[in-house]
């Protein structure tokens, strides 16, 4: 009887790229996500950000995707930052 020869397992470059293209796959996947809000969610939003200012709150009643209300929040900690260095 002939012994079976184990697999080979991929090497770790290999199974890194693999998880790396995995996790950006999901996460593009993440950021396209439609916005599923209400009107009425829509207007709340817009309400509570008025103190911030009639752009944000003009900004907050359109489709928005998560990565579109990332990027304001990150400019958001950004001119706090700028402003705080003043």
């Amino acid at each position: 009887m002939q012994s079976k020869k184990p697999v080979p397992l991929p090497s770790l470059p290999i199974t890194l790229l693999i998880a790396f293209v995995i996790i950006g796959i999901g996460f593009l996947a993440f950021a396209k996500l439609p916005d599923r809000r209400t009107l009425s969610e829509k207007i709340g939003d817009a309400t509570q950000s008025l103190s911030n200012g009639v752009s944000d709150a003009a900004r907050n009643l359109g489709n928005r995707t998560p990565a579109d209300k990332a990027r304001d929040e990150v400019k958001e900690i950004g001119d706090k930052a700028r402003d705080s260095k003043d």
